[in-house]
This record gives C-alpha cells, structure tokens and sequence, in this order.
C-alpha cells in the first residue's frame, strides 16, 4: 500500500499535466470585425489523453491543442488550411472558406471502435455547427 500511493499519484500528476491547464473557455470579446475567429478544441477522452497534436494554420505552427482543450485565432478571411500533426497518424487537414466577421469551430477527437476483438482509434478534425460546438467547448479550458 505504501508504493500504491505514490504511483496514483505520479498518474495523477502525469494525467493533469496532458490536459489543458488554462482558464475555463469564454468567447473572444469585441472581434476584428476584419477577421474571422477559428476555434480549435478537442473535448476530454481518456484514450490518447497523453497526444498533444501540434495544430497549424497556413503551414504556420499556432501552438499545441492539450485533452479538454481549446485554441483560437483571428484568421484573414480567405481559404485558410487548417492542419494538425500529432505524430502518430497521419497529418488531418481542413480546407475553410472563411468570411471576415464570421465564427467557426473545428473539433479534433479520437473515436475508438471495437470490431472483433480488436480496438481502432481514428484521429479526426471536423468543422462543426456552432450550436453543437458551444455546447462542447464550453467544458473546455485554454490550451497553452
């Protein structure tokens, strides 16, 4: 009992350390009217809590997007490429149409299936409806 302890408490720290540690999600206030706002989350799941995917918008790294997280950037409008390399699969990419003014909100998530006996996680980055999107990231915290 006196090593089981330490190590769920190692976990627990470990665990803590892969998810997002900023402030609780609020919405930008007061938008370049010039601009676009992209929001990138990712809600929490347990699977790949440690994958960390760098997320890239015009070939330009923005930053890390951490589990139960959340980045978000003024964007020119225009067709931007939105890209994600986390290092284990292959690299996910969107293509947006962005319209100055305009919010949008994109979910990276890992779906497992069990098939057989066997598990399969696959990695996705999607454009999602901002009504479905606000009920999400709203449980999630700056990534930094």
């Amino acid at each position: 009992m006196k090593i089981a302890k330490p190590v769920l408490l190692a976990v627990t720290f470990f665990i803590a350390g892969c998810t997002a540690g900023g402030p609780a999600f609020s919405p930008v206030e007061n938008p370049d009217i010039n601009k676009a706002l992209v929001y990138i989350y990712r809600p929490f799941n347990i699977v790949g809590f440690g994958v960390a995917p760098c997320v890239y918008i015009d070939e330009v790294k923005q930053g890390e997007l951490k589990n139960n997280g959340y980045l978000v950037y003024p964007v020119d409008p225009g067709t931007r490429i939105i890209e994600t390399k986390d290092g284990l699969s292959d690299p996910l990419t969107l293509y947006l149409d962005i319209v100055a003014g305009e919010e949008y909100y994109v979910r990276w998530s890992i779906d497992t299936d069990t098939n057989w006996g066997a598990v399969t996680h696959t990695y996705s980055l999607a454009l999602i409806p901002k009504e479905y999107a606000a009920q999400e990231i709203k449980c999630t915290k700056k990534a930094r």
